[in-house]
């Protein structure tokens, strides 16, 4: 666990007796958060915020720092570590927890949460108290089998088939090798049934 107001960062093998592992520095150890082996901490003071990184819980490296005072929440999501800070709300990207970048900076005044919830990312901000999601998933998508192609003409085809869950559905065709045409359906469903025009490549 992180401490308010030195910075400290305690430890519990067995979750009743805790004791001191690392002093940061800081004012402020906000967030702690396991990405690909290591653990990570958010740290805020009024120079500026910094993400430390252990192996052990013990020996700790700076990773990230900036001039944003508070560093509020640390996710991880898609293949990636979410850091979200207070002050000018803004959101950084790291993929291997050593390069951070921008990825986002909303107009609220800071990002004080961020978690995922059915494959999508959720920011929670302070200001306006709104709360933002990603646009891109996490989740994998459907499986497909029995796909059929019948009921062709010499205008048309039509193609079904079955998922795992439900979800839209598109498909692209065309001829020589050029997917130049596309026939798509919004509503979620397991088992399409949709007609393509003209299929010169059936």
């Amino acid at each position: 666990i992180g401490s308010y107001n030195n910075g400290h960062i305690y430890a519990s093998a067995d979750g009743v007796n805790w004791h001191l592992a690392y002093d940061s520095g800081q004012t402020f150890v906000r967030a702690l958060c396991e990405f690909d082996g290591a653990l990570y901490a958010a740290t805020s003071k009024g120079s500026g915020g910094m993400v430390l990184r252990s192996s052990d819980g013990l020996r700790w490296e700076k990773v990230f720092e900036s001039r944003d005072p508070n560093f509020y929440a640390l996710h991880a999501f898609h293949h990636a570590l979410w850091l979200g800070t207070g002050n000018h709300g803004r959101l950084y990207r790291s993929l291997d927890g050593a390069d951070w970048q921008l990825a986002a900076a909303i107009e609220d005044e800071g990002i004080r949460a961020i978690t995922s919830y059915e494959g999508r990312l959720y920011l929670a901000t302070e200001g306006h108290g709104r709360i933002y999601r990603s646009r891109f998933a996490d989740t994998p998508p459907p499986s497909l089998y029995d796909i059929r192609i019948h009921d062709i003409t010499s205008h048309s085809a039509v193609i079904s088939w079955r998922s795992d869950r439900p979800s839209d559905s598109r498909v692209l065709y065309g001829t020589e090798g050029r997917l130049d045409d596309s026939v798509h359906a919004s509503s979620p469903v397991t088992e399409p049934v949709m007609t393509m025009a003209e299929p010169g490549a059936m």
